[in-house]
């Protein structure tokens, strides 16, 4: 027998949108999502990482490992992948049954987008009629500065990342060329990224998954419905999902789950499919078109002051920013600041298994200072300081007189917290001081 590590290295993995095995090349005998040939060589259909690829490639794996007694696991895992099926089976039924009710109350349009509508505004929640967009501060200044609201591909390395890897990588590359939302906040990934995430994430994900100070573009689905040409479409599940269809038919929005769009946590299985329901836009999304009705939601003042702060002078959305903390699930850790005229605070509330909190100031009037805290580094570049901390750290200063920021790095990712300034200090320094 062949060592283990020969067999893994002559294995090759190739993907297909479609496998049938058949019989003298003809005669078709069934459909597999995994097929190994001479125990070297995999095919599966694509993507690799699919929820059902997953399921029968450990067991086929086994096979051409010719790995001993994994009958049992295996067994296990199929029971566990029936399970699910069933359950989405049986939604799917729930979802077609209470959608045949809500049409006879409805008028039904012969337009997607106007069935769209009509079948949430009969639901309850205050979320109805809007879409949402969630992302960090320094991406909503972003598109706030520019007016447009862009896909990942269109954005691609101007915006601070708070997508989980692993899902990223799972999903169909094609929903890169939209600019996504859902149809409510709090939401299962908003639970997971909202500022500094769950701990687990690295092992879960593939990243430390967080979205420090998250803000949200709330935009109206009737202004959405008024611009000429827009190319979007509308999902019956999270786009990372294997089963969720995409398109702006009536077919697709007949399939989509109105009355579990807005499920509470609950109904963990409905709430964790229907209230990742996608409404997603080609390319981008100018702000301007959808201006009337459009808010910017955070989570706090400190929030809203620093998008303010960043924005240009005539923005012509400031007035358009608010706080209203319900929109957030308000449960992971986050940075907190609290300063007056003499003080800065900045303190970790909650747990990271990892990470570190920078303070930044301009001190131009060299003005005494004092700094108490857990303090790991300090840094003086040309009357720029940086101070490293992991929990707290109290600047003792007159405010009034510095320019400052606050960051909070992970994974060597920096994420801005909070600043009262434009200055250029916001780019960071190196430990190494350069």
């Amino acid at each position: 027998m062949l060592p283990l590590t020969e067999i893994c290295n002559k294995l090759q993995l190739f993907e297909a949108e479609r496998l049938e095995l058949v019989y003298d090349k003809t005669i078709s005998i069934r459909q597999t999502t995994v097929h190994v040939v001479d125990n070297h060589s995999i095919y599966t259909t694509t993507p690799w990482n699919s929820f059902m690829v997953m399921m029968d490639l450990p067991g086929k794996l086994c096979e051409a490992l010719l790995l001993q007694n994994f009958e049992n696991e295996m067994r296990d895992l199929r029971s566990i992948r029936q399970q699910k099926i069933n359950m989405e089976n049986e939604l799917m039924q729930t979802i077609s049954q209470e959608n045949a009710a809500l049409f006879t109350e409805i008028t039904i349009s012969d337009d997607p987008m106007q069935l769209l509508i009509n079948g949430l505004d009969k639901q309850d929640p205050q979320y109805k009629g809007y879409v949402y967009h969630y992302t960090h501060l320094e991406n909503a200044v972003s598109i706030l500065n520019e007016g447009k609201l862009k896909s990942r591909n269109s954005a691609e390395g101007q915006f601070k990342n708070s997508a989980a890897l692993n899902v990223i990588k799972s999903t169909d590359p094609s929903v890169k060329n939209y600019a996504r939302f859902y149809f409510r906040p709090i939401t299962p990934t908003q639970f997971c990224n909202e500022n500094l995430g769950k701990n687990g994430s690295i092992e879960r994900f593939g990243n430390d998954l967080m979205c420090p100070v998250p803000i949200f573009f709330k935009i109206s689905l009737k202004d959405l419905a008024n611009i000429p040409d827009l190319q979007w479409k509308i999902s019956t599940g999270n786009m990372a999902s294997y089963r969720s269809k995409s398109d702006n038919t009536l077919d697709i929005v007949k399939l989509f789950d109105f009355n579990g769009v807005y499920e509470s946590p609950s109904d963990e299985y409905r709430y964790q499919h229907s209230s990742q329901q996608e409404y997603l836009i080609e390319s981008e999304l100018n702000l301007y078109l959808v201006y009337n009705d459009l808010s910017i939601i955070c989570q706090n003042d400190l929030a809203m002051n620093s998008v303010k702060q960043l924005l240009n002078d005539n923005n012509a959305f400031l007035d358009k920013i608010f706080v209203d903390s319900s929109f957030y699930h308000n449960k992971n850790a986050k940075i907190n600041i609290d300063n007056d005229e003499h003080r800065l605070t900045v303190s970790l509330n909650g747990s990271k298994e990892q990470g570190e909190i920078i303070v930044k100031f301009y001190n131009s009037v060299d003005d005494q200072f004092e700094i108490k805290g857990d303090i790991g580094l300090i840094l003086n570049n040309n009357s720029i300081i940086s101070v490293y901390v992991k929990q707290h750290i109290t600047l003792m200063i007159n405010l009034k007189n510095i320019n400052y920021s606050v960051f909070y790095i992970s994974q060597d990712e920096n994420w801005l917290v909070y600043t009262n300034s434009r200055m250029p200090l916001l780019h960071l320094v190196e430990r190494n001081g350069k």
